[in-house]
């Protein structure tokens, strides 16, 4: 005997409201004041930048599987923002690299640090969970995401 119906339909109602619960975090940005206010996707670009130095912005394209049009907004409003520099590689003429500046890194070690509270909150919560239990729960996940990736394959109309 497998899982119900009712059971499933559990689960995918849970998924739809933790999905949710990141969409918002997700969206609602952080606001630094002075008038900095940054994005999801713009906090995540400077994480990237600080942790590989010099990286280039098709390495965040494959970092983030986006296209090179998405990276190349994202760049430029930090650019305006003053969180970021691009430099021309010295090897690689063509090539530019990304650094951060000075007000960068301080989103980026604010953003380390939150991630420090945030997981640790998570850690604290889960750590008597055993790990066939989470290695079970990580499977499931991926088969949920696997079957997750056929519909976004699908053409809308």
């Amino acid at each position: 005997m497998g899982i119900r119906q009712e059971t499933i339909s559990d689960v995918i109602r849970e998924l739809y409201i933790v999905a949710g619960k990141l969409n918002r975090l997700e969206k609602r940005g952080v606001d630094f004041g002075n008038g900095l206010k940054l994005h999801t996707a713009e906090i995540h670009a400077i994480e990237a930048i600080g942790h590989q130095k010099g990286i280039t912005p098709s390495e965040l394209c494959r970092h983030f599987e986006v296209t090179r049009g998405a990276v190349s907004q994202v760049i430029a409003k930090l650019e305006r923002k003053g969180l970021i520099v691009k430099y021309r590689n010295p090897l690689f003429g063509k090539e530019k690299n990304l650094s951060l500046t000075d007000e960068g890194w301080k989103i980026f070690h604010w953003h380390d640090a939150f991630h420090q509270e945030m997981d640790g909150d998570f850690f604290r919560q889960l750590k008597g969970v055993d790990e066939k239990r989470a290695a079970e729960f990580v499977a499931f996940l991926n088969m949920i995401s696997s079957r997750l990736d056929r519909y976004l394959k699908r053409d809308p109309a």
